[in-house]
């Protein structure tokens, strides 16, 4: 074994980085293809009398999803001495075409386990990590929204007659125009102490809810809040 220990040790120090030769056009990020890595580590390998191939290959559910369990040998030719190694890889999920996922994941676990192997730093000396991304710039904060504006010009009596019909709705009508108070008080940044104060739209927008019509009457009109004439 000492003669592959050797080679092996030659081999690491034949190959000190590899260059980033690809691009994520979608991400927009430089990496380092799984082409280029193996090229840089076969010429490594085969200098100082190594060969190394995978020997087989199975896929393996896990509670995870699935992976694919690959064996590699690599191999000292003048003497003859092995050293058998594996690597397990996960299968990207929600493939269409499972073979195709399954390739990459094959691809992927071999330029791991080629990088690990000849200890191949995952950065060049003037570059950030191989497969580091990016710092994502901040998203904008988006503009504060306005606050309710509240009509100057008072509450409608008409509405607040309306807004009765409502409280007839309820078991418990002074419980519920608590809540209307409390709730108003927070979307208005405002305190109101009955509901004849509450704003117009806001007691229309109740009215709204519970499906109780109203209509200011016009000049002349003795039109009551029920929508009948006198």
């Amino acid at each position: 074994m000492k003669e592959l220990q050797s080679a092996l040790l030659a081999a690491q120090k034949a190959v000190s980085n590899v260059g980033k030769d690809a691009k994520n056009s979608f991400a927009n990020y430089d990496y380092v293809s799984a082409e280029a890595m193996i090229i840089a580590c076969r010429k490594a390998l085969h200098k100082s009398g190594l060969s190394f191939s995978r020997t087989c290959w199975d896929l393996k559910g896990t509670d995870f999803g699935m992976t694919v369990v690959s064996k590699y040998v690599l191999t000292h030719a003048e003497s003859g001495h092995t050293i058998e190694m594996m690597n397990e890889m996960i299968v990207p999920p929600n493939q269409k075409q499972l073979d195709k996922a399954v390739l990459a994941a094959l691809t992927t676990g071999l330029n791991y386990t080629l990088r690990d192997m000849l200890m191949i730093p995952r950065c060049e000396n003037d570059q950030p990590e191989v497969d580091s991304m990016p710092t994502p710039k901040a998203s904008p904060r988006p503009a504060p929204k306005p606050k309710p504006v509240i009509d100057p010009a008072g509450t409608d009596k008409g509405l607040v007659g309306a807004l009765a019909m409502v409280f007839g709705m309820k078991d418990n009508a002074a419980e519920y125009e608590l809540a209307l108070l409390g709730h108003a008080a927070k979307k208005y940044s405002k305190e109101f102490k009955s509901a004849d104060e509450l704003p117009n739209e806001y007691i229309k927008q109740v009215l709204d809810a519970h499906n109780v019509k109203y209509r200011e009457a016009k000049p002349g009109e003795t039109e009551d809040i029920f929508g009948g004439n006198d």
